[in-house]
């Protein structure tokens, strides 16, 4: 599907964007963190089998998103290689596949949260994987395969919220009934520091710099608006039954 440079007059202003964020996408990420999955986990009754259910079909997602995630640069690299800040912001998210967010990837963080779990890495490869998590998998390849950068930028505004995401893990993780320590709940840590770039928001300083250049590329029928929203859609799905 082919995007277009969309004129201002015709896309509007990051201004804009931000008011459209606040009434139509960000209500649905306050969803995402209010649901029982989430308020169990801040009660304590989270059971340690929703954990490690948790864990195998998140496992399955990163790995996933690994895999796609590197084509954002060499695909938006016209762009972002005139704009070393902009370029920044890209290459964290997609040029450093074995390094992002946590040392060695995300994979090897997550292995060490689950064998502090109890949960061996064979199990995580073959563990059953739930249709929603293929359907955010699908969604999120799509993007990095199709999408605009400013549409990549749209779904990474959603990841604010990963920092309190982060968070409660850590806090609640470390307390009974789970009680983990050492190193083993890093990979929150290290995710949560990639979420604190010098620029703030990474998504929110990479769409706001494609506004003011006017660098703004959308598809027919799909575009940064849709991309909020569909991130935020299939997070909760994700979710749903865990």
């Amino acid at each position: 599907m082919e995007a277009s440079i969309m004129t201002l007059s015709e896309i509007g202003k990051f201004s804009d964007y931000e008011s459209w964020w606040v009434k139509e996408a960000k209500p649905l990420y306050e969803e995402w963190l209010a649901m029982p999955f989430f308020a169990d986990l801040k009660s304590g009754k989270l059971t340690e089998e929703r954990l490690k259910q948790w864990m195998i079909n998140w496992y399955s997602h990163v790995q996933e998103s690994d895999i796609h995630r590197p084509v954002l640069w060499p695909r938006h690299h016209y762009i972002v290689g005139r704009f070393p800040q902009m370029e920044e912001v890209v290459t964290e998210r997609a040029g450093k596949p074995l390094n992002y967010p946590y040392p060695g990837g995300q994979v090897k963080g997550l292995r060490k949260l689950g064998e502090a779990l109890g949960l061996q890495h064979d199990v995580l490869i073959r563990g059953p994987v739930r249709p929603q998590t293929t359907h955010l998998n699908s969604f999120l390849k799509s993007l990095y395969l199709e999408g605009t950068l400013a549409e990549f930028a749209s779904q990474l505004i959603g990841e604010e919220y990963f920092l309190g995401f982060c968070k409660l893990f850590q806090e609640k993780l470390g307390q009974a009934p789970f009680q983990l320590k050492g190193d083993s709940l890093d990979y929150f840590k290290y995710w949560e520091g990639c979420l604190l770039m010098t620029y703030g928001s990474p998504g929110r300083f990479l769409l706001r710099s494609l506004f003011e250049k006017g660098l703004v590329e959308e598809r027919p029928n799909f575009g940064i608006k849709h991309s909020a929203k569909r991130y935020a859609e299939y997070l909760i799905r994700f979710y749903q039954g865990l």
